[in-house]
């Protein structure tokens, strides 16, 4: 019984820290993204939003190509966090770097007007 109990103790405690283990979108500045564009040398930023279907044609590219040549940097500009971590899950994109952009400030300094956007630095 002991071994039991054991057992399951050990499936919870790994069922928990898998599931925090994802990504999520987090509230973020032009400060944040300067961060990490400064750590790669090629960085593709994609604006996006969940009710757009462009912008879910662009996630499922980027989906499909996986690319290691460059990181990859999503920016959600409309939407609450959870909507965002329910695309993010929805297209297994949950080890990208997701930031939604409440403050404006990533938008503006990239001068994006709508979505979807992509923007290619440092290639």
């Amino acid at each position: 019984m002991l071994k039991k109990i054991i057992h399951l103790l050990f499936i919870l405690f790994f069922l928990k820290y898998s599931v925090l283990a994802y990504a999520k979108c987090i509230v973020g500045d032009d400060k944040d993204i300067a961060h990490l564009v400064e750590k790669k040398a090629k960085v593709k930023l994609v604006f996006f939003s969940t009710w757009c279907a462009d912008c879910k044609d662009e996630l499922e590219k980027i989906k499909k190509e996986k690319s290691t040549k460059e990181q990859v940097i999503l920016i959600n500009i409309f939407d609450p966090e959870k909507k965002a971590d329910n695309v993010l899950k929805k297209f297994s994109l949950e080890s990208y770097s997701c930031f939604i952009d409440t403050s404006k400030k990533i938008r503006e300094k990239y001068k994006v007007t709508t979505v979807p956007k992509v923007i290619y630095i440092n290639n």
